[in-house]
């Protein structure tokens, strides 16, 4: 009786194991996917594929979880080609292999793909915004411009063509130019948080400050999650409107968001050392030169701490890394002959403010009359 179960159960597992089909398995992965169960659906998308290996569907699906949610732009650019193989002349998977090539920093494969799409559909919108994309960044800013160009011909309301034809215009100083693609952009959607970011860019640069804060916080009130505008708000509260505590809240929300930018821990780290939080300081400058080891900034702002905290030793070791990094750095130089005369080391002192006068820096003439006869 006992080998009879066994066989039994053997035979109910094999059948139930077979009873679906390939587009029932797809069809349970789009289901999953409705559901937000990616990991789940990318199974049942793997399944339809075991079942059947020429399932272009599932490859397609599967891929597109990957590049969209998973981030395994090698892997969905794999599953794209798996499509192609089977059908050449599916554009939507040429398109789609083209931007995870893109991400993948294989630009000019992402560009081929791009052509091919063209090639198949001289209508399909979104390739030129892509295409134009990818050549701004290799900084064929001429052939960017026509691919914007040709979008906005085909969907004069194409806000994402503006948007990115208006970066461009301002990369080549062509400031009016930019602002009224951006303008334009937001009296077709003036609920557009990437726009009003973008402006508020420009704005940035063209010193307009006031504008440029009110472009980011319309920007964050459409749309809270978009963290890269928290950060270049908290660069005018840091450097124009001395708001430390307003900079220090921007820059937190989008440190947590998981960027690992070393500027941003630098700046964070200034604005906390600016408020007597050094140990805070320390931290975020030590996470900065973790992010990049060759910010010289980083290594001059723990020296400030520690003169901060009186050590004046420390201070002169941190200035003296700067200054290997970046032999240029005429404030290293300045700060760390203050430090050496304050502790009575005048001659080594002087040699330092003498060297940052030679750089340029005026900043030393009245401490060098006093000090350095």
């Amino acid at each position: 009786m006992k080998r009879v179960f066994l066989l039994t159960i053997v035979f109910i597992i094999f059948i139930t194991s077979c009873k679906y089909s390939a587009e029932e398995y797809n069809i349970r992965g789009d289901k999953k996917c409705k559901n937000k169960d990616y990991e789940s659906a990318i199974k049942y998308y793997t399944k339809a594929i075991d079942k059947n290996p020429t399932f272009q569907k599932a490859y397609y699906n599967r891929g597109y979880l990957k590049m969209i949610i998973f981030k395994d732009f090698q892997g969905a650019s794999d599953d794209f080609t798996k499509v192609l193989i089977l059908n050449p002349k599916d554009t939507f998977s040429y398109f789609n292999r083209g931007n995870a090539k893109s991400e993948l920093k294989k630009y000019n494969e992402a560009i081929d793909d791009y052509n091919k799409v063209l090639k198949l559909d001289s209508e399909f919108i979104d390739a030129y915004l892509q295409r134009g994309i990818v050549k701004y960044v290799l900084m064929d800013y001429n052939d960017a411009m026509e691919d914007f160009n040709i979008a906005l011909k085909i969907n004069p309301n194409f806000i994402e063509a503006y948007n990115n034809r208006g970066i461009l215009k301002r990369e080549i100083k062509d400031y009016n130019g930019a602002m009224e693609d951006f303008n334009k952009a937001l009296k077709i959607n003036n609920k557009s948080s990437q726009i009003y970011g973008s402006r508020g860019n420009l704005k940035y640069l063209l010193k307009d400050y006031n504008g440029a804060l009110a472009d980011y916080n319309q920007a964050i009130e459409i749309n809270p999650n978009d963290t890269l505008v928290y950060n270049n708000r908290g660069n005018i509260k840091y450097f124009i409107i001395n708001d430390y505590n307003g900079a220090i809240y921007d820059f937190n929300i989008y440190l947590k968001s998981g960027v690992k930018d070393a500027i941003a821990y630098n700046n964070r780290g200034s604005a906390k050392q600016i408020l007597k939080d050094y140990v805070g300081a320390l931290e975020d400058f030590n996470n900065a030169i973790k992010i990049n080891p060759f910010l010289a900034e980083a290594y001059a702002n723990i020296a400030n701490t520690k003169i901060g905290l009186l050590d004046f030793n420390e201070a002169i070791y941190y200035f003296t890394k700067a200054i290997e990094i970046n032999p240029k750095y005429s404030e290293a130089y300045r700060r760390r002959g203050l430090v050496k005369i304050n502790i009575r080391q005048n001659e080594s002192g002087c040699l330092d403010l003498h060297i940052a006068k030679e750089l340029g820096n005026n900043d030393v003439d009245d401490v060098i009359k006093q000090y350095c006869k």
